[in-house]
């Protein structure tokens, strides 16, 4: 097995108010390991980006060790 290449996404829908909290807690197996990450997610007001292909190899990058 490798490393997690990917995204965790976590969206709210628009009942949720800004400001609005919520904890989220994942939990994994690496290497056959268990392993959990605690997340508080706050709601904010956000508008829509798009990303452009192209860019998404830059974005990579700055995540990789």
């Amino acid at each position: 097995m490798g490393f997690f290449d990917g995204w965790i996404c976590v969206a709210a829908n628009n009942t949720v108010p800004v400001g609005g909290t919520c904890n989220i807690v994942l939990n994994l197996t690496c290497g056959g390991e268990p392993a959990t990450i605690s997340v508080l997610a706050e709601a904010c007001d956000l508008g829509v980006t798009t990303v452009r292909p192209s860019t998404w190899s830059e974005v990579k990058t700055q995540f990789r060790n």
